[in-house]
C-alpha cells in the first residue's frame, strides 16, 4: 500500500504525520534561551554551593573552601538571581571565618587560663602577680565565650545554607541590596 506523500506546511517543514490538524498545534513550552540555559546552570552552581557549606562543618571545613572558590570564580558571570547568592556565600564565609578566629582566640586563652590556674594551686608561683582563684572564673567566661561562637558559627553556616537554598529555589535574591549596587 501506498502512502500519500509528506506535506510541506507553511514555512517549509514537513508534516511528519498523517493529520494536519495535529501537526499545526503550537509546542506547549518554548524551547529555553541560551540566557536561561546559563541561568539554570548558574543557579545550579549556588545551589551546590550551598551544599557544600551545609556539609562543611563535618569536613573540618575543606569543603567550605571549594564552595567559596566556585562563589568567587562565579560572582560576577552569573545572572542577577545566583550573583547575589554567591554574593552571599562569600560575606558568610567571611563572616564565619572571624566567629572561627575569634573562637580559637578565646579557646586559646581558656587553656592558658586553665593551666595557669592548676600551676598555680600546685604552688608554683605565677608570673605578673596573677592570682589562681581568680583565674577560674576568666578559664570559665573564655569557655562560654568560645562555645557561644563555635553555636553561633556552626548554626549561622547551617541556617544560613537552607535560608539560601529555600530563596535561590524561588528564584528569589537573598541579602540586603544597597543603593550602589
Amino acid at each position: 500500500m501506498l502512502r500519500p506523500p509528506k506535506s510541506r506546511a507553511a514555512g517549509g517543514a514537513v508534516n511528519r504525520s498523517d493529520d494536519p490538524a495535529q501537526d499545526a498545534r503550537p509546542m506547549t513550552e518554548p524551547l529555553p534561551t541560551r540566557q536561561a540555559l546559563l541561568a539554570r546552570t548558574e543557579r545550579a552552581g549556588a545551589a551546590l554551593g550551598y551544599v557544600l557549606l551545609l556539609i562543611a562543618p563535618f569536613t573540618m571545613g575543606f569543603l567550605a573552601i571549594v564552595a567559596i572558590a566556585l562563589a568567587w570564580l562565579r560572582r560576577h558571570s552569573a545572572d542577577e538571581v545566583a550573583r547575589s547568592h554567591f554574593r552571599y556565600q562569600l560575606k558568610s564565609f567571611v563572616d564565619d571565618v572571624l566567629v572561627l578566629v575569634l573562637s580559637i582566640a578565646a579557646a586559646w586563652g581558656a587553656l592558658a587560663g586553665g593551666v595557669a590556674q592548676l600551676l598555680g594551686f600546685s604552688g608554683i608561683d605565677l608570673p605578673f602577680g596573677l592570682d589562681a582563684s581568680k583565674l577560674g572564673v576568666w578559664t570559665l567566661v573564655l569557655i562560654a565565650i568560645w562555645l557561644v561562637l563555635w553555636i553561633y558559627g556552626f548554626f549561622g553556616l547551617i541556617i544560613g545554607s537552607v535560608r539560601g537554598l529555600t530563596r535561590l529555589a524561588a528564584g528569589r535574591t537573598i541579602g540586603r541590596r544597597k543603593h550602589w549596587q
